[in-house]
């Protein structure tokens, strides 16, 4: 048995990545029974991934959000006096945990007649299911909802739940470093120094998938988009940009160092703008569909607004795991005010907006407060005609925009 991720949308026309030998073993060695199915949802109903065995007609041409399609199929194979089963488990989805069914289906080829058991277990990200039968025999749903991967303890959500986060991580570096290589002329690509910032060395890119450049394996430092650092090679000095291209301005994904002389033939300014593309181009595969939960935070995202306040917990946490230190910089914002900000913010200072206050917060990654009232809120006023108020912490910000963020933080 294998598992079997969805198709991303841009990669339609190429297969399924298949998870790695050691997740099916995990799987295969649950305590379900040998003959069992699996297909993965997220809570929004999108496909996420299925075993390679599953029923071909509940699956085939699932589009993304398929939740809803996959239990009509269920139904329409199951016997008209038998449906009222399934109506029952739905109830049992909006309300527990985990759960189950057995009802009886009709014969559709290869699956001869038979019972059939439909479980579910809620996981982070949605929920799981598993489809045992048909089979002419009983199924007993307590000896399947008994069984180790029901349980609390169950071994196969860690490996899983690192897989569709590798996934997503080598995704957006695919088409970090397509970007890239769409803008910069073949002679001078040789001269950009390509690091991923989480994806394994060898494991970079999806088959199939464009952007084949090879990636270094050692991962660099993060370092502020247009950032300029001098570095001194053992033959002869050069002088490099370096830039660290971010997913919706939160989640680094892979970071670019070019030497200044190959630049000359598209000049600091095209630069600039391949590297507002790649990240562009990353936040709008994010946003398209994602396997794993850890990229999400963008559906919050909007130009020119910035995030939902609702998603600052979600925002924040992921900066605080990387910087450790995190202050905000409040401003008095119009609607009207936003297309300056937008423009004017670095594209590493993600910010949350609110129309009723008509104040606007932005995120600064490693500032305490001092750094942040003696330097970066002179820089800020002399950007933007907007007033710029008192620095604040996580825990003022919180006070003054009505959010609730985690003690921990």
């Amino acid at each position: 048995m294998k598992i079997v991720a969805a198709q991303h949308p841009l990669f339609r026309k190429n297969g399924c990545p298949v998870a790695p030998e050691s997740l099916n073993k995990v799987l295969l060695a649950s305590g379900l029974p040998e003959n069992a199915f699996h297909l993965r949802f997220s809570g929004k109903g999108s496909l996420l991934f299925w075993s390679e065995d599953f029923p071909s007609f509940l699956r085939e041409d699932l589009p993304l959000d398929a939740m809803e399609i996959f239990l009509e199929e269920v139904e329409s194979w199951s016997l008209p006096l038998d449906r009222g089963i399934l109506e029952r488990f739905r109830e049992m989805l909006a309300k527990e945990s985990r759960g189950g069914v057995v009802f009886r289906v009709r014969r559709r080829h290869p699956y001869p007649e038979g019972r059939c058991g439909l479980f579910f277990r809620k996981v982070e990200d949605g929920f799981h299911y598993v489809l045992v039968g048909p089979e002419k025999g009983e199924i007993e749903v307590d000896a399947i909802l008994n069984t180790p991967f029901f349980s609390r303890d169950d071994l196969f959500e860690p490996p899983c739940k690192a897989w569709l986060t590798f996934l997503d991580d080598a995704l957006l570096t695919n088409v970090a470093v397509g970007t890239l290589e769409e803008g910069i002329p073949d002679a001078h690509l040789p001269a950009f120094d390509i690091r991923p910032v989480r994806v394994p060395p060898g494991e970079g890119f999806l088959e199939g998938s464009p952007g084949e450049t090879p990636v270094p394996s050692a991962a660099a430092g993060l370092v502020r988009w247009w950032g300029t650092v001098l570095e001194q090679a053992e033959r002869e000095k050069e002088v490099r940009v370096h830039a660290t291209i971010r997913c919706g301005r939160v989640l680094p994904v892979l970071t670019v160092s070019a030497d200044v002389r190959s630049l000359s033939t598209i000049g600091m300014s095209g630069f600039r703008k391949v590297l507002a593309r790649m990240s562009f181009r990353t936040l709008e595969a994010a946003r398209d569909f994602s396997w794993s939960l850890r990229y999400r935070y963008v559906d919050g995202w909007k130009e020119p607004e910035g995030y939902a306040k609702e998603w600052a917990p979600v925002v924040l946490e992921h900066l605080v795991e990387e910087s450790g230190l995190i202050t905000l910089l409040p401003l008095r914002a119009t609607r009207k005010d936003l297309p300056m900000v937008h423009r004017k913010t670095r594209p590493d200072e993600p910010y949350f907006w609110s129309l009723a206050q008509e104040r606007l917060w932005i995120a600064l990654r490693g500032t305490d407060l001092e750094k942040a009232r003696s330097i970066v809120s002179p820089s800020v006023a002399s950007r933007m005609s907007l007033k710029v108020e008192p620095p604040v912490s996580l825990q003022g910000f919180a006070r003054m925009s009505g959010v609730e963020i985690p003690s921990g933080m």
